[in-house]
């Protein structure tokens, strides 16, 4: 069975390695890792497979790893993202930049 994640890159010669549709960087081809760069601030793909391949990301989990640091930290990084994705101009942990322009 193929991954979803498949549909967003090119396999280069080296079977070992693909190219990102989305921003074009050469990566390894493993489908985790994939997932976790579409989903990172690296990659400039679109909100829809950005939020479909968290879903991926997370249902992959197992359930003994539940309360795991390494899921913990999974967690927080997409929703980082999400953050990132949902509100633009707002920093991780939906904190608003300091543009210095402030009223106080």
């Amino acid at each position: 069975m193929s991954d979803p994640v498949r549909a967003y890159m090119v396999v280069c010669s080296d079977s070992r390695r693909a190219v990102c549709n989305f921003c074009e960087k050469e990566l390894s081809s493993n489908v985790t890792y994939f997932k976790r760069h579409i989903v990172s601030r690296a990659c400039c793909a679109p909100d829809d497979v950005k939020s479909k391949l968290v879903g991926l990301l997370l249902s992959g989990q197992h359930n003994v790893s539940a309360n795991t640091d390494r899921l913990q930290r999974l967690k927080r990084t997409l929703d980082d993202v999400a953050v990132d994705v949902h509100a633009p101009g707002m920093l991780a942990g939906g904190k608003r930049p300091n543009t210095g322009t402030g009223g106080d």
